[in-house]
């Protein structure tokens, strides 16, 4: 908490990325600690753990076959919707977020007159910009 108040309250810790850059910190050292034989972790790395193994099933394979099948049904989806619809719903979503109104209603009749999650997000994005996050020196 006193780090907090040192930044000036957890809205400017927040900004300045100081809880997610104490939580990688944290994860690192405690990896250090694991992978060093300072922190004992029973069944990894204490005495009698078994050694790492390969894991014992099929790791998946990239299939540009199924990616193809994926972005034809995408494409057929956009072909077969109302495409005056889905305009007029995809802009009247983009005026809602520029007022203070409820944006899950505008979304909902996006998607209902067949905008896709990505589609939906990109006027969010357009709007609101997109999360960055600050990067950390470890």
């Amino acid at each position: 908490m006193t780090k907090v108040e040192e930044e000036g309250g957890i809205l400017e810790a927040i900004e300045s990325g100081m809880p997610q850059r104490e939580i990688n910190d944290a994860a690192y050292r405690y990896q250090l600690e694991e992978e060093e034989g300072k922190r004992l972790v029973v069944g990894v790395n204490t005495p009698g753990s078994p050694p790492p193994e390969d894991p014992d099933f099929p790791l998946h394979e990239h299939d540009d076959a199924a990616m193809r099948t994926k972005r034809e049904a995408l494409a057929e989806h956009r072909a077969r919707r109302d495409a005056a619809a889905f305009e007029e719903s995809i802009a009247d979503l983009g005026r809602t977020l520029e007022g203070s109104g409820d944006a899950i209603p505008a979304m909902r009749a996006a998607l209902r007159a067949g905008a896709t999650i990505g589609e939906v997000m990109a006027v969010c994005t357009a709007r609101y910009g997109a999360y960055e996050e600050r990067g950390a020196v470890v």
